[in-house]
């Protein structure tokens, strides 16, 4: 009965990291959360200036694809009434 679940287990007494160190983690952290919100303001304005291009682009497309798609595919005898 008096043993503990860590009495086994060695401690690993370590100095507090140093205040170098801290910062240093503290600033890249910081210094990388700038360069994404950085990054995504200029995807934002590059997304914002080629929108209409691709807007037009789009359009054409989806004209070529009716002018295709949409034509009639044969003769058609739905509205003739030849078996009387």
């Amino acid at each position: 009965m008096g043993k503990e679940l860590d009495d086994h287990v060695p401690h690993l007494d370590r100095p507090p990291a140093p205040a170098e160190q801290v910062v240093t983690v503290i600033t890249m952290t910081i210094l990388g959360l700038v360069a994404l919100v950085l990054v995504a303001i200029v995807v934002g304005i590059v997304d914002a200036r080629q929108a209409a291009t691709w807007r037009q682009i789009a359009a054409e497309r989806r004209e070529n694809w009716e002018a295709r798609h949409l034509q009639p595919q044969g003769p058609s005898n739905l509205d003739d009434n030849d078996d009387e």
